[in-house]
């Protein structure tokens, strides 16, 4: 299925994007991010990355979820997706970075209780940043080990969900399921508003992104054409535009989440653009990257510029990811194929 599409290279892409925002950021320059001052503060390129992400997962794990005949079949092909190359990063995480980078003595390290705390990470249902003495100079931007790893509890809470609406015996029927997603997209917005929020870390809009997942949930089924799916693109797109020129200033909210969603789709399955890639490499170049931007400004003496910060730390990550899929990822893949 996603090599017939764009979807690998928009995922790379994504994950590239989530990058720029983290350089300028862990440099202490996240004000002057591009992204962030063209829209006037409403995004940054990791805005755009996430949205992708979301979407892209939603699309694909929904019509998996559609096509596969067992809920257990489905459980277990997210899981070989998403638990081998995390269990890695976070063994290595442990094990090899944080005694290596730490600050404290290496009985010290080990004995601090946040050192084995941070193995729940691997579970992806308790994210933990904080490595004992790793990255905790007052020097640095942003603290924290791994702040990538924080999105990894959401989409794992949209795994469930997709899991609950195949054991009701929902994704196989279209009408029901649209109305279903749509309620709840609608309803996570409105939560959204009043402030309320499912996971860690609100400032990055979890809410929208769930509801960006589920947007994928249903163009996965087709119902909704291109037709409309273009008017709707323009429609919410004029919006966004309206919004940040302050030309209106009620801010709903769904016309980001419908652009974005639709400009995704669109570009995925375009007849004009096509960059058809096999080696996926966005999950390890969005959980690797991190720590190494947080390394080399550390490196550089806190005084790194973000140009130089980017480059170097994706070219690091990339090289990393790169063994991921091959030696990972890409064998775990490989059970994916015997369950239907």
């Amino acid at each position: 299925m996603s090599h017939n599409n764009n979807f690998n290279f928009l995922r790379i892409f994504a994950a590239i994007l989530v990058c720029i925002t983290h350089s300028y950021a862990i440099t202490g320059h996240e004000l002057r991010e591009p992204l962030h001052q063209l829209t006037r503060g409403h995004f940054y390129f990791s805005s755009l990355g996430l949205y992708i992400f979301f979407f892209t997962s939603g699309y694909l794990v929904s019509r998996s979820a559609a096509t596969t005949t067992s809920p257990v079949f489905y459980l277990q092909k997210r899981a070989l997706r998403i638990y081998p190359a995390l269990l890695v990063v976070v063994i290595i995480s442990v094990f090899i970075a944080g005694p290596l980078l730490t600050s404290y003595h290496i009985s010290q390290y080990f004995f601090d209780a946040d050192t084995w705390k941070y193995l729940w990470t691997a579970s992806g249902l308790k994210i933990r940043f904080r490595l004992p003495g790793v990255f905790e100079n007052p020097k640095f931007a942003m603290t924290g080990f791994n702040g990538s790893l924080w999105s990894i509890k959401l989409e794992l809470e949209m795994y469930a969900l997709v899991f609950l609406l195949m054991i009701a015996g929902i994704m196989k029927r279209k009408k029901i399921l649209i109305i279903i997603l749509v309620t709840l997209i609608i309803a996570f917005i409105l939560l959204n508003d009043l402030g309320q929020y499912s996971i860690l870390m609100p400032d990055h809009k979890n809410l929208l992104l769930a509801g960006t997942f589920l947007f994928g949930g249903i163009m996965q089924t087709n119902f909704i054409s291109k037709k409309i799916s273009a008017y709707l693109l323009i429609v919410s797109g004029l919006l966004l535009i309206a919004k940040i020129t302050n030309l209106i200033t009620v801010d709903i909210m769904l016309d980001e989440v419908i652009f974005f969603s639709l400009a995704t789709y669109f570009i995925a399955f375009s007849n004009w653009f096509s960059i058809k890639i096999k080696t996926d490499i966005s999950y390890g170049v969005y959980i690797y990257t991190f720590p190494i931007q947080q390394f080399f400004f550390q490196l550089f003496a806190f005084s790194q510029s973000t140009l130089v910060n980017f480059f170097l730390s994706l070219c690091c990550s990339g090289f990393l990811a790169f063994l991921s899929w091959s030696y990972i990822e890409k064998p775990a893949l490989k059970f994916k194929s015997k369950l239907s």
